[in-house]
């Protein structure tokens, strides 16, 4: 749990010192195939395999809420990396996330950024946008209505040529075509020709190329820059000892994340009934944190809960009700 890997790169980029650059590669190659767990003690492979979590073996610990720090110190790494390798012509603002523990690195996607020229971009961070033909590459993407654009990381030592296949979150993508930009590392421009969602370019070692191409793509309809005063709208519900949010991260689905606060010393379980599209779910948590996560489509502009329990006596609780609804435009 490397999360000083981010500063690393930063430090370099400001000291001129290739010894941190170093440290922050070697802190994170190699580790994304699969969350390996914590506490790894031995010298071994295994946690490097996808299925490890899954099918073991059983000789570390997997720690759940450590997953979105483990999320977040990639995060920072990838997007520093392309900050520093595009010499800060690729540029996303960032707060520091304090987490818990030593869990500290920089956090990203509350407002935009500019990618070269283009200003008031988004990071857009999922599956399905490209994917390169080679593993060797590291990648970075962005949009705003009518454009996308993506940097390109070498991680070799050699100079990389690799076809890039756009993915099913661009419309059209097995038919788009145009002539789209192409910017080095100091934002010299040229040209590459996008046929039917395929492109190919070729990577100096160790370095950076970036596309924009206009596909038709939208900037995701909730986001807006966050300050203390932003208005989250109905994104965020109180129940009695508790609270409700709602998680937007792409256009397709949102999730519903309910807590209770009880302690096991006051409660023997949470019961969540929601509903949404019509349907209704009732779901019981026996174990201390009493908490949900439910995954809803956009189209559900509505998501109705109650939390009900039983205390540690044996009586019904009654904690509550309540509604979230979706950020739109």
């Amino acid at each position: 749990m490397n999360m000083w890997a981010g500063t690393m790169l930063r430090l370099a980029k400001y000291t001129g010192d290739e010894f941190f650059r170093t440290q922050a590669r070697n802190a994170i190659i190699g580790r994304y195939a699969n969350y390996q767990g914590y506490y790894n003690e031995r010298l071994s492979l295994h946690d490097k395999r996808p299925e490890f979590p899954y099918e073991g073996p059983d000789y570390s610990f997997i720690f759940w809420h450590h997953v979105p720090a483990f999320l977040a110190m990639l995060e920072d790494f990838l997007i520093t990396d392309a900050w520093d390798r595009s010499d800060m012509n690729i540029d996303f603002p960032s707060l520091i996330n304090t987490g818990y523990a030593f869990f500290e690195s920089n956090q990203y996607g509350f407002a935009p950024g500019k990618f070269y020229d283009e200003e008031d971009m988004w990071l857009w961070l999922d599956r399905g946008i490209i994917e390169p033909d080679s593993v060797l590459v590291n990648y970075v993407p962005a949009k705003k209505n009518g454009v996308l654009a993506v940097a390109l990381m070498n991680t070799d030592d050699a100079e990389l040529t690799t076809t890039i296949t756009l993915g099913e979150k661009i419309p059209n993508a097995s038919t788009f075509s145009e002539t789209a930009i192409l910017l080095d590392k100091d934002g010299n421009k040229s040209e590459v020709e996008v046929v039917n969602g395929k492109f190919t370019v070729t990577i100096p070692a160790k370095g950076i190329v970036s596309v924009v191409m206009h596909p038709e793509v939208t900037k995701p309809s909730w986001v807006r820059e966050y300050t203390p005063s932003t208005e989250l709208g109905e994104t965020v519900s109180d129940f009695d000892s508790g609270k409700a949010f709602l998680l937007q991260l792409n256009n397709d689905n949102y999730y519903a994340f309910l807590y209770s606060n009880k302690f096991r010393t006051e409660a023997k379980s949470i019961t969540y009934t929601y509903s949404f599209d019509g349907k209704t779910k009732t779901v019981t948590d026996t174990e201390f944190p009493y908490e949900i996560t439910v995954k809803v489509p956009a189209t559900c502009k509505e998501f109705k809960y109650e939390v009900t329990g039983v205390g540690i006596d044996g009586k019904k609780l009654n904690l509550g009700k309540g509604i979230l609804r979706p950020l739109t435009e």
